[in-house]
């Protein structure tokens, strides 16, 4: 893990060699990918891209999206940017070669447009255990995370900044898990206990304080750590690309107005030529009026 921990470290040398900000966030991205991909499990990929919901919302910009190849996969991928549904996305992370106080608020507002894609309402799931199966209910969302290679600003002043950014998100199941400052340490939320030190790295929705953990060199490690255990714990919302179709579907005939009235429906068939005529006692009339008369059901 500290040889992961160094990999990032000499992403910092890397980028500053590029002049153009997006070549250089591509070279964070890379470096964070190439570094965690090895010790992440099998199922999951990481990629790039934004995320959108049943509704048609879409997620900022993801430096580097967790998602499990299992449970779906993205509906779009242009080389390596890809448009992924929510309900497959376990984690993001945001990467930084510098951070400082002033931009936190942009951070967590990056982060929290992927959160928000999932509601915070109770879903129902189902659970094994020896009594047999039990419904119970889930409010998880995908983890999402802040890695800076270096900041600018002392401890405090970066976890007042990360707080003060994070308290504006109305919802605390949206707000961003933990920031990770590569060589010194993470800022994490802890939640108060009746007895003993209050327990760091809670949800944000449980949490009643905001800690520091000075991992130093550790500090990619514990973070490693943290996003297995959010990898491996959370809970997936159920998933089916046929709603995606159905709401696709349903936007376009509305945009088109498209209203399937019995007088213009089954009247009408383009592949009937000329040609075919139909003669008797009542002179020539079309072959798609008698068709349509027959198959006509009572009530369209």
């Amino acid at each position: 893990m500290r040889e992961m921990s160094t990999t990032l470290q000499a992403a910092i040398g890397t980028t500053a060699e590029y002049g153009h900000n997006l070549t250089a966030g591509e070279a964070r991205e890379a470096k964070l990918i190439d570094a965690l991909g090895p010790f992440i499990p099998e199922r999951f990929s990481i990629v790039s891209g934004t995320a959108t919901n049943l509704a048609g919302a879409r997620s900022a910009q993801q430096d580097a999206m967790f998602f499990d190849r299992v449970a779906g996969a993205p509906f779009v991928r242009v080389r390596d940017h890809v448009v992924l549904p929510i309900e497959v996305v376990s984690a993001s992370v945001q990467v930084k070669t510098a951070v400082s106080a002033s931009d936190m608020g942009d951070i967590v507002d990056n982060l929290v447009s992927l959160k928000r894609l999932l509601s915070s309402e109770p879903r129902p799931i189902l659970s094994l255990s020896s009594n047999g199966v039990a419904v119970q209910t889930a409010t998880s969302k995908p983890f999402a995370a802040l890695v800076a290679l270096t900041a600018s600003k002392s401890e405090p002043e970066l976890m007042y900044a990360f707080a003060e950014a994070s308290r504006t998100v109305e919802d605390a199941n949206d707000r961003p898990d933990v920031a990770l400052v590569l060589g010194r340490g993470l800022i994490v939320w802890a939640q108060e206990q009746v007895e003993g030190s209050p327990q760091l790295a809670v949800p944000p929705a449980k949490a009643t304080h905001m800690g520091w953990i000075p991992a130093a060199e550790d500090s990619m490690l514990m973070f490693y750590l943290l996003l297995i255990n959010a990898l491996a714990s959370h809970i997936q919302p159920p998933y089916s690309p046929g709603q995606y179709m159905e709401v696709a579907g349903s936007a376009e005939c509305r945009q088109l107005d498209w209203r399937p009235a019995r007088n213009r429906v089954l009247l009408t068939f383009p592949w009937v030529g000329e040609r075919l005529l139909q003669r008797g006692s009542g002179g020539q009339r079309p072959a798609s009026e008698s068709i349509a008369s027959a198959i006509r059901a009572p009530g369209l």
